[in-house]
This record gives C-alpha cells, structure tokens and sequence, in this order.
C-alpha cells in the first residue's frame, strides 16, 4: 500500500462501513466457531491494527505482523509492541513455530503485487496452524471488477471463490464456509470500472485512491451500515450470497 494512505486507514477504520462490517462478519463466524478463546492468534498483513480487538475477543494473546513499518507505526495505537512483529508473509514459515496458532485471520492480503505465491502462503499458514485451528480470510474478488483502483492499491488479481477454494484444499484445509460478501458494492464497482475503460473519469494517481476510500457522509455511511446488516443476516441463514466485491472464506486444520 501506498505508505501516505496508512494516515488515513488509520483515521477512518474503526468508523468506515466497509471495515466496520467485514469484522463485523468475521465475528458472526468466529463466534459460532469459537465459545470460548482459543490459544494464539495471528493477524498476516495486520496494516494499521484495526482488526486487533477481534482476535483478542477469541484469542488469549494476539500477533500482528505486518512488513511496513509504516503501518506497524499507526499499529502500536491498537496493539501493544510486544504484539507485532515486522514481517514477510511470504516466509512465515521462518518467523513462526509449526502449530502455534489457534487462529490464523488474512485480510486483504493476498492479492497484493509483493504476495509471491498464495499457494505456498496458504501452505505456511496451515503450518503454523494447529490442528483444528481455523483459517479466516478476506480477498477481493471477481477478475471483471479490476480497475485502476487496484493497481493504485499495489494490487495484482481477484479471485473467483471456486478457486479459491481449490487453493485452500490444495493447501491441506478442509472448507467449512465460503461466500462473496459486500453484494451492494458490486453494481457501483463494475459501473465505475467500465467508465474508467471508456475514458470518462480522468486519472488524477493516488489522489483517487484517497478520496475513493475516505468515510462518506454520516447518512450514507449508516445506510451502508444497515443495508450489510441485512447481508450478514442472510449470510447467516443461507450461509453464501452468490455475488460480492470481496469473498469470505472460513476453513480449518483437520485433526
């Protein structure tokens, strides 16, 4: 990520609909896959350490790493420094013990351009994971979404859950949920991405990247709040929506 919009993510993260929701959505999973606190958790790409309260709810100590020291500098306003470690997620295998971790969460990560292969990533993390430990992980999703905001947010893909999945069992786990999520986002993100194919939104760099992920107007940004509301639900009564900007994926060590 640009190292000038860690300010911001900072800023807005704990307030934003889209961050708000997504931990909202992963504690409907976890607390349905989790009673009580499990060991160790560990947070891959934990940028400015907004998710930390999640894994402490569920976790009895919570790691974040992260290898900007960018982003670990606005962590340490959420996690004590003991708790993150400067790191590349494309070794963790060199940074953890196997079978550490109850709890493993990734979001947003692997689709970045410095992520060298998710395969062996997902590999790693089953890893360090201990046996019925759970993976929780969030990826931007559907190729026909990508548009420059991506690139200008160091991306490289998108992924369609089918295989994604395929990568999760390639890696030793067993699936126990996967969705798409964030479904009212889609018709604006694909709108907005063939306007920018047609040439009618002019391309003014990083500026674009800020304005487009700052907080919306309070009425907006509650609206937004309520409508994801009624998708969780219907997440978790059905268990899958069949379209999203990003995708959910919940798997687990077997035994």
């Amino acid at each position: 990520m640009n190292p000038g919009l860690y300010a911001q993510l900072a800023r807005i993260e704990d307030r934003h609909w889209w961050h708000v929701s997504r931990r909202k959505q992963v504690e409907d999973v976890l607390s349905r896959l989790l009673p009580g606190k499990t060991s160790w958790g560990l947070d891959i790409g934990c940028g400015t350490g907004g998710n930390r309260n999640v894994l402490a709810k569920y976790c009895v100590k919570a790691v974040g790493l992260d290898n900007s020291s960018d982003a670990l500098k606005w962590a340490t306003h959420q996690w004590s420094r003991s708790e993150l470690i400067r790191g590349d997620a494309n070794h963790l295998d060199k940074l953890f013990l196997p079978e550490t971790f109850g709890l493993v969460t990734v979001f947003h990560v692997l689709y970045h351009q410095w992520i060298r292969d998710e395969g062996d990533i997902l590999k790693q993390a089953f890893r360090v994971l201990k046996p019925g430990g759970y993976l929780v992980i969030t990826e931007p999703a559907f190729p026909c979404l990508t548009r420059r905001h991506d690139l200008q947010d160091m991306g490289k893909t998108r992924y369609r859950l089918g295989s994604f999945q395929r990568m999760l069992r390639e890696a030793g786990f067993e699936i126990i949920m996967g969705t798409y999520v964030s479904a009212v986002s889609f018709l604006p993100a694909f709108v907005i991405k063939w306007v920018e194919r047609l040439g009618k939104i002019n391309d003014s760099g990083a500026d674009d990247l800020v304005e487009e992920l700052e907080l919306p107007p309070d009425w907006v940004n509650q609206l937004l709040l309520g409508i994801m509301g009624i998708e969780r639900k219907i997440i978790c009564w059905t268990g899958y929506i069949p379209v999203g900007t990003s995708l959910l994926c919940v798997a687990r060590r077997p035994e």
